[in-house]
């Protein structure tokens, strides 16, 4: 049985979206955050089911002659591990009704070790799964991290608590069938794993998270209001804000900048609206 989950079993219940997952947030990469790329050839072992993986396949060593490797990103069903490609077109790949699942359920076992450098303890370090069909459920040196849905958009997680400087084992088990199959639907090709990059990142105790902006026009006047959510491994403090500013594409500013010293505060992270008007919009 997997550690921390198998007994509540997740992947049966279409309310749980996720175990442990950071907030989702638009894509936005900063420059010059370090980054490992976990992308590469993964020990992997493909189960009948999710029910029927001891805990050492997680928290044991990788090795023995059920083991094999594949690359990640890639889907498992790609790569000759005996279970393949399913078409369907107006019909689910297995017998309903919702949210019943097949009794042959591939999950697979992904494992490898992530080295961690020791400059990287005073800041945040979040794992990326960019994209897991169907669902996924992270462990770090042994300790379940976190659980989550959604194939085709990324799950984060922090796991500055799980790690320590040097080599870590992470393992990432992808259940191929879960009730949110029945979500995502559709005329295709269903396939299974980790089917596009994974990374670790190291971001600064306090960083922004997600940033929106809404642009309108009166006339020649424009505004632009931006959202900015930010979080981290601690709240921000005294002399934190958000400041904002508007240029054109060669870099000449428009506008002048503003900054909203005071961010409101919920829990550990915290939200800013700056407004900024931009006159004579050509």
């Amino acid at each position: 049985m997997l550690p921390a989950i198998g007994g509540i079993r997740p992947w049966t219940d279409p309310e749980v979206i996720s175990i442990g997952r950071l907030p989702m947030h638009p894509p936005a990469h900063g420059g010059s955050r370090p980054r490992r790329s976990l992308n590469g050839r993964w020990n992997f072992r493909l189960f009948d089911d999710p029910d029927r993986i001891p805990a050492t396949a997680v928290t044991g060593p990788a090795t023995g002659e059920r083991w094999t490797t594949v690359s990640v990103p890639g889907n498992w069903t790609m790569q000759d591990v005996g279970d393949h490609p399913a078409y369907t077109n107006v019909q689910m790949p297995f017998d309903g009704p919702p949210p019943r699942l097949p009794e042959r359920n591939p999950t697979g076992v992904y494992r490898r070790t992530m080295t961690v450098p020791a400059r990287w303890r005073a800041d945040q370090m979040v794992l990326h799964v960019g994209g897991a069909e169907s669902v996924h459920a992270v462990y770090v040196n042994g300790s379940f991290v976190g659980y989550g849905t959604d194939s085709r958009l990324a799950s984060e997680y922090d796991v500055t608590p799980f790690v320590h400087a040097g080599d870590n084992d992470i393992a990432i088990v992808v259940v191929r069938w879960s009730a949110h199959s029945y979500v995502e639907d559709q005329d295709q090709w269903w396939m299974a794993g980790l089917h596009r990059e994974v990374y670790l990142e190291a971001r600064p105790p306090v960083h922004l998270t997600g940033v929106v902006c809404d642009a309108g026009l009166d006339s020649s006047t424009g505004t632009l209001t931006v959202d900015a959510s930010v979080g981290g491994r601690e709240p921000p403090g005294a002399g934190w804000q958000v400041r904002v500013a508007v240029e054109t594409e060669r870099g000449r500013r428009v506008a002048r900048p503003a900054a909203q010293p005071r961010a409101s505060q919920i829990l550990v992270t915290a939200s800013a609206r700056i407004t900024i008007q931009v006159n004579r919009v050509p």
